[in-house]
Parts: C-alpha cells; sequence; structure tokens
C-alpha cells in the first residue's frame, strides 16, 4: 500500500538565503564559501543598477573577497556547484541568471543521469557580453519529470566576463513568455506598413515632444515605442495621419498576447487587433477612461486567444481616425499564460475607501509602519509593500489592551483571477483573527497568523468561483495574547502560490508491505499530533511471540486486537530484518521536508533539513537526528522495523 502527497504550485527549490552553501557541493575557488550579500560587493558590480536580486543574498563566481576587489583577478576563479539530488515533479526550472554570456562555460545546468538536459547563460545578447543584473530564465524538463536530477551552476573560463550571478532557483509548470516584439529596432522590419501615420519607424520615448509627456512618464518598455501621432512629418496635425502595421504570421502558443497601450480610446480605430483567418479575434484601446478621452502612458492590456491555440494569427495595429486623440501608442508586445494582478487594496490611502467598518480594532484607516510601536518591530522588518499595512492591533487609541479590540473590515470584488494573494501577520488565531472570502455567505478560503508580526505571503483558492461576486472579510474577533490580525497588498492573480521546497510539511512517499503469510493486516491512516499523518499496521490475528533477540520496546508498535494482553509488544532482530510477533514487513519511503511547525528548537537554523519522523514498527514517530532521512533523496526500501543508520 502506498500513500503519497503532493502540493499544487510553484516550488523555491532555493533561495540563496544563508551564509554557506547548504545542501549543495562545491568545487574549485570560484563560489567561495557562501553567496554573498549585495551591500558586501564592490561598487563596480553595482554600475549597471540593481542586481536584481530576491532578498539579501545571491551567488556569483566573481570572487571578489578572495581576489580583494581586483576585477580581473576575481574572473580568474573557476569551480562549479551541485545540488542535492531531486525528483523533477515540474515542467519548467526557473532561475534567476546573470552575469558572462558564455554558453556551456558560465551557466546553469539541470543534469540528468549524468547529461545536461537544459542550460542557461548570462541573458545579455551576444557570447561574451555580459551585465550583472539577474533575469529570470527558463529550463524545459517536461520530458524527464519523474527523474533523478541536480543542478549545477558553472564557471569554467577567465578572462572578461568569466563570472555567473545565481539566485532564486524555482520548479514551475507556468510557462515563460515569449517576447514578439520589443520595437528596439530603429526599423519596421518584418511589419507591413500601410498610410503614413507610423513614420519610417519606432521613436524613442525621449524625444517626443513635450504635450506627450505632459501625463508623466510613458511607461516605454525599452528605449523606443511605436506611436501613430507623426510629429515627425512637420506638416499638419499629427493626429490627422492613417494607417496600419500588420505584423507576420505566428503560431498561437499562450493563453494571452500581452500589449502597452496608450493613446485614444476609439475601440476598431485606434487599437491592436489579433486575427485568425483574417477575422478580429481580440482588440484593446487606449486606456483613457471612456470613448474619445485618452492618456498618453501606455498600460498592459491582455487579449485572450486561448481558444485559438495552435491557429496562425498576426497582430494589426490600427489608426483609422482623425481629430482628437485620434492616435495610438504602442510597445512590447508578448504571449503569456498569465493574466496582468488585479490590486483589490494595497492600504496606501489614509482612509478605508471602499470597505464596510465594524466595531473598533481597525482605527480610522491603514497605518504608517512606520509608525507602529517598537514592540511590533522586534522580529524585524514587517515586510509590508508599501508604506501603509493594515493591523487591529489598536495602539492608536492609547488606552487599554490594544489587543482587546474587535472589529472587522468587509469589502465586495468580482472574482476575475485564480487566487487571492495578500500578506498576512499577527496572531494564529483561525476563526476569529483572519481573512475570510466568501461566496453567497459561505466562507470558501480563510488564512490567519503564525504568532509573528512579520507579513508572509498567503494564497486563498478562487478556482471555481469565476464571475461570481465574494465578500472579502478582515476579521478580529479575538481577545487575549495575539489577539490581532495584520494585513497587506491584496491582489487577485493567476500565479500560483510559490511555496518555499524546504518548508513543505510531509512532502513525500510512503509504502509498507507484509512480506509474510501469518501476518494478515489491514491499514489505518489516522491524524497524526502536531499535523503528522499517522499510517498504521493493525494486525487482524492475535499474535504469536516468536524466538529472537529481542530489541526496542515499540510502546505504539506491533500491536494486536487485544491491547491488553499485550500492552507492550517487542521487535525482535532476525537474520533479513527485523520480526515483530506477528510477521516481517517491508516499507520504503520518501521524506524529502519537514514542517517548520515541529522542527526541534536545536534544529531549526537548518535549511532543507531532513523529515523529523522516523518509522517504527506501527506508524510514525518522532526521533532523535541519529539515521535521519537525508533530504530530497532517492526513494529508500528497508526490511524491519526501525530506520536504522
Amino acid at each position: 500500500m502506498e500513500f503519497s502527497a503532493t502540493d499544487p504550485g510553484d516550488f523555491v527549490f532555493e533561495d540563496f538565503e544563508t551564509a554557506r552553501y547548504v545542501g549543495w557541493t562545491a568545487t574549485g575557488t570560484a563560489f567561495g564559501a557562501g553567496p554573498v550579500t549585495v551591500g558586501s560587493t564592490p561598487a563596480y558590480l553595482r554600475r549597471f543598477g540593481d542586481f536584481q536580486q530576491i532578498g539579501t543574498h545571491f551567488v556569483t563566481s566573481h570572487n571578489f573577497i578572495a581576489a580583494g576587489g581586483d576585477l580581473a583577478t576575481a574572473d580568474s576563479y573557476t569551480g562549479t556547484l551541485t545540488s542535492a539530488a531531486f525528483t523533477i515533479s515540474h515542467n519548467y526550472v526557473r532561475a534567476r541568471v546573470g552575469g558572462g554570456n558564455w554558453p556551456a562555460e558560465e551557466c546553469l545546468n539541470v543534469v540528468v543521469n549524468g547529461t545536461v538536459v537544459g542550460s542557461v547563460t548570462g541573458s545579455t545578447p551576444g557570447t561574451g557580453n555580459g551585465t550583472e543584473q539577474m533575469v529570470d530564465q527558463w529550463i524545459d524538463v517536461s520530458a524527464h519529470k519523474g527523474q533523478s536530477a541536480t543542478i549545477q551552476i558553472v564557471d569554467s573560463r577567465q578572462g572578461a566576463w568569466a563570472h555567473i550571478n545565481v539566485d532564486q532557483i524555482v520548479f514551475t509548470d507556468h510557462a515563460p513568455d515569449i517576447l514578439f516584439e520589443d520595437f528596439e529596432a530603429g526599423t519596421y522590419a518584418g511589419w507591413t506598413v500601410t498610410g503614413t501615420a507610423f513614420g519610417a519607424g519606432p521613436v524613442a520615448a525621449s524625444s517626443v515632444p513635450d504635450g506627450m509627456k505632459r501625463f508623466g512618464d510613458l511607461n516605454a518598455n525599452g528605449t523606443n515605442i511605436v506611436t501613430s501621432y507623426n510629429y515627425r512629418a512637420n506638416s499638419g496635425d499629427p493626429d490627422s495621419y492613417t494607417g496600419t502595421l500588420t505584423s507576420q504570421p505566428f503560431t498561437i502558443s499562450r493563453d494571452f498576447v500581452r500589449a502597452r497601450v496608450g493613446g485614444g480610446n476609439w475601440p476598431g480605430q485606434e487599437c491592436v487587433n489579433v486575427l485568425v483567418n483574417g477575422t478580429v479575434i481580440g482588440s484593446v484601446t487606449g486606456a483613457g477612461a471612456g470613448v474619445g478621452d485618452g492618456t498618453e502612458p501606455l498600460i498592459e492590456q491582455y487579449i485572450d486567444v486561448s481558444a485559438h491555440k495552435g491557429q496562425t494569427a498576426t497582430i494589426q495595429i490600427v489608426d483609422s481616425r482623425q481629430g482628437a486623440w485620434a492616435h495610438i501608442n504602442v510597445d512590447y508586445l508578448g504571449f503569456t499564460d498569465t493574466r496582468a494582478d488585479i490590486v483589490v487594496d494595497d492600504f496606501e490611502s489614509s482612509t478605508y475607501a471602499g470597505w464596510t467598518v465594524t466595531g473598533n480594532a481597525f482605527g480610522a484607516g491603514p497605518v504608517a509602519v512606520a509608525s507602529v510601536p517598537d514592540g511590533m518591530k522586534r522580529f524585524g522588518d514587517l515586510n509590508a509593500h508599501g508604506a501603509n499595512w493594515v493591523t487591529s492591533y489598536n495602539y492608536r487609541s492609547n488606552s487599554g489592551d490594544f489587543d482587546s479590540y474587535t472589529g472587522m473590515l468587509s469589502r465586495t470584488f468580482t472574482v476575475s483571477r485564480q487566487y487571492l494573494s495578500l500578506r498576512v501577520g499577527g496572531g494564529n488565531k483561525p476563526g476569529t483573527a483572519c481573512v475570510n472570502v466568501l461566496i453567497n455567505g459561505t466562507v470558501i478560503g480563510s488564512v490567519t497568523g503564525e504568532d509573528t508580526e512579520l507579513l508572509k505571503p498567503r494564497v486563498i483558492s478562487l478556482a471555481g468561483y469565476q464571475g461570481q461576486t465574494a465578500t472579502l472579510q478582515i476579521v478580529d474577533n479575538a481577545q487575549g495574547g495575539w489577539a490581532h490580525i495584520n494585513v497587506d497588498y491584496i491582489v487577485q492573480t493567476d500565479q500560483p502560490p510559490t511555496q518555499v521546497f524546504s518548508r513543505i510539511p510531509d512532502q513525500g512517499t510512503f509504502a509498507i508491505t507484509a512480506l509474510a503469510a501469518a501476518a494478515p493486516t489491514r491499514i489505518r491512516r489516522s491524524a497524526g499530533r502536531r499535523r503528522w499523518t499517522i499510517f498504521s499496521i493493525h494486525q487482524t490475528e492475535r499474535p504469536t511471540p516468536l524466538p529472537g533477540r529481542p530489541g526496542r520496546s515499540v510502546p505504539y508498535g506491533c500491536r494486536s486486537r487485544s491491547r491488553r494482553a499485550h500492552p507492550r509488544p517487542y521487535v525482535s532482530r532476525s537474520p533479513g530484518g527485523f520480526r515483530c510477533p506477528g510477521g516481517t514487513f517491508s516499507r520504503c519511503w520518501r521524506t524529502p521536508t519537514h514542517s517548520p511547525t515541529t522542527t526541534p528548537a536545536a534544529l531549526a537554523p537548518r535549511r532543507r533539513s531532513p523529515a523529523i519522523l522516523a518509522q517504527t514498527w506501527l506508524g510514525w514517530r518522532r526521533r532523535p537526528a541519529r539515521g535521519w532521512t537525508p533530504s530530497m533523496t532517492a526513494p529508500r526500501c528497508r526490511t524491519g522495523s526501525c530506520n536504522e543508520p
């Protein structure tokens, strides 16, 4: 009989937020003793700006520490970092990678059975070029799902740009976005132009007339944009020109076409269309508030083409109108499976506009993170999204116990994404200090804090409720210690929850079988203490003691139906394995991770620690560190009663 556990969503395999390489094998001298902090890097590494890292640490093979800050020497070191083995469970490995563009020499590889099945290098176009900034890159491993693999980070080159930067490695089923056009070329190569509206090519965003900048930054993706406001003609009204741009044909391979679009709101006249067999299947126009209105900044918009995947399509940019706001601005056309997030509330306002407030716990509005009492900062940075957040710890009242106040914030929203993502802190008070989502008065999802002020990511699934009206409640009906909740940045998203791989509870497989005919059994699955699941073997016949050297007594061991007759049965060792008074059993297990809530305090700092449980003869129990199953190992099989080292 086999029991398996899987969790949906993305998994953070490694975030490198440690001072040393835990779970990685290093060779050579390039990667030093561990990840580096952003603040420790020399100024010349920061010449491109922010590293685009996730967190405070990242990996670099530019060993500036050993080199004493000398640039050329730091790029002369070589070496590798190899992860522990893992089973491929998702379609893609996504890694944030920067440094030199040297395929196979400065790279991150996925290796299966000693063979590299996918590799990425620095993201700057052109071999030998480089940038310190890291960007997400994908390796398709879908053909190897279920196989054992390792990740290898390689620096085997010396000289200019001979290093690699790496941060957060994630396992995901989300396919990478495809850039179709960014208009960074100076011409319309690959596009068919009609009319006179679009000029000879894209324009530099910095070169447009001041009148187009009156709304602020144009929100261009790069240097250039396309506009049909033909100020370059130097003749007549720039809005009087008309024309089209039509792309080359392409095969629809993602659910959405994503475009940045500004200009006039004139559907069908100033627009970006997707056509299949000459028919417009989707269209977006300028982002003005109403028809005839407009704004110059480009806003991301999405065209749903999921019903046409596999078909051939073209993109057409149209200006067929004259007069006020008779132009369109376009940048970055891409294909994606993920729609833009919808912000429900980021609480950057000083009031609860849009919310219904009851009770007195939440005060007059969101509070500034900088204003909270020092006691709320004892855990470190609060991880707020912006300047403000919501807390029901009503320190602003200046009277009584700040945790004694109760109340609720509520509002409605239309479900239009798969998940509700939010940041939550405060007390672990399910049902009394929590965030609820209700459909037709029924709670479909609820999250609470972890007895810490820090805001942590939480996700509530909205799948199956698309288009319905939901009610969002932030509730504090609790009193006493930790009787408050902290909330920030609530968004609807199609991104599945990303979970840190080393912190997924009870993630693994367990199988057990009786090897002797004299041991008829039944398997009982029951909830274990502190969220562990216990798999128990219960004999259906009264056991007969067998000869053998007695081993340890197992309180929850090979117990018969008659507990009174055999209150503390023993396990005996015999050739070929362990035996209990009813027969011999074999079990196989793979226990790659553990729940942090059950980690012994002495082991809490360990990352990707092994599972805390070891199998005794009749179920699972906690045991000392000796003989723990290493993390992310291949499945193990053994005959007997205890996981002996």
